[in-house]
């Protein structure tokens, strides 16, 4: 699927995620912009919503692409961290 509009993340450490109607288990995966597999997180969601933070200060600056998703459903979204 083709990323949504970038995500511009500047001087931050941590990236906070809020899902609603996620289901019940939800994994982040943070690809390079050559599509290599960077991190990949799995979650847990208390009815249906998450909110979790994710440490992004390791991640050197550049285009990602975080990919939200669970057995029903994949979003993907372009994250640009300066």
């Amino acid at each position: 699927p083709k990323p949504q509009n970038p995500i511009n993340l500047k001087h931050i450490k941590l990236c906070h995620l809020k899902i609603k109607n996620g289901g019940k288990n939800i994994k982040l995966s943070i690809f390079s912009i050559t599509g290599q597999l960077v991190d990949e997180f799995n979650f847990e969601a208390i009815n249906g919503k998450l909110e979790a933070e994710i440490n992004v200060s390791q991640l050197p600056a550049g285009v990602y692409s975080f990919r939200f998703g669970n057995a029903l459903k994949n979003n993907t979204y372009r994250v640009v961290i300066e």
